[in-house]
């Protein structure tokens, strides 16, 4: 397991008011904001109703953001309609951290059996990778050891529930290690979670998640130079 290098929470409409100023000082680097769950493209009151709020405040504190989406589908169909939802409200906003499917409902995963459930939670990633994102799966050990088949969900970041001392599952991007966690800035106890890997300088790089690619920045701006030299020789001439 790589080292810890960033301390987190995740938050919901639940929360309520949340000071982001004072998690800055707190020592926390980044949240991880529910969007909705189901498909709220539908259902509008299944979007949850902090979301841009939280994520406004949060960009404005200096914290890195990241989202994820609480899943109901039974089938593919569903996980598109969700995947559409979750898109809905991702636009226009730039994520420094991977955007996550929510898998954690025990009668539908029950149901469906790991093939048939690992199938709706690719379809949803799918979808939303499609779409220019750094995509997830968070689910708690015993769904990543018994209720799906990772090597077919291995391409995707992992965000592994475990209330515990040490995360046992050795591909976590983020542990989420509490339910407990109390911390100036946020009433009561809220989920805490530290992540294991640069994501915010990985998904810049790679132009993800609402950001431009930085290869491309480089090149505009070496066009820009190259356009005011020009300029300035034609000044220079007509001087």
């Amino acid at each position: 397991m790589s080292s810890i290098i960033a301390k987190g929470l995740d938050l919901s409409e639940h929360q309520g008011n949340v000071d982001f100023n004072k998690l800055k000082a707190a020592g926390i680097d980044f949240v991880l904001l529910r969007a909705g769950y189901g498909s709220a493209n539908k259902y509008p009151d299944q979007y949850d109703t902090r979301f841009d709020e939280y994520y406004t405040k949060a960009k404005a504190a200096g914290l890195g953001v990241g989202a994820y989406w609480y899943s109901y589908a039974k089938d593919e169909s569903m996980a598109k309609d969700e995947a559409d939802s979750f898109l809905t409200k991702l636009k226009g906003k730039q994520f420094d951290y991977p955007v996550y499917i929510d898998a954690e409902e025990d009668k539908i995963a029950g149901q469906l059996g790991k093939d048939a459930y690992t199938k709706v939670i690719d379809k949803f990633l799918n979808a939303v990778e499609s779409a220019g994102y750094w995509v997830g799966l968070y689910c708690s050990l015993y769904y990543l050891n018994n209720r799906v088949d990772m090597t077919k969900l291995s391409k995707y970041a992992v965000w592994c529930a475990q209330w515990n001392d040490t995360c046992q599952y050795e591909n976590a991007g983020i542990w989420q290690y509490t339910n407990k966690l109390r911390v100036n800035g946020v009433i009561g106890d809220v989920d805490g979670d530290y992540s294991y890997y640069n994501y915010p300088a990985q998904i810049k790089e790679a132009g993800l998640n609402g950001y431009k690619k930085q290869s491309d920045n480089k090149d505009l701006i070496k066009t820009k130079l190259e356009q005011i030299e020009v300029l300035a020789n034609e000044i220079e001439s007509l001087i």
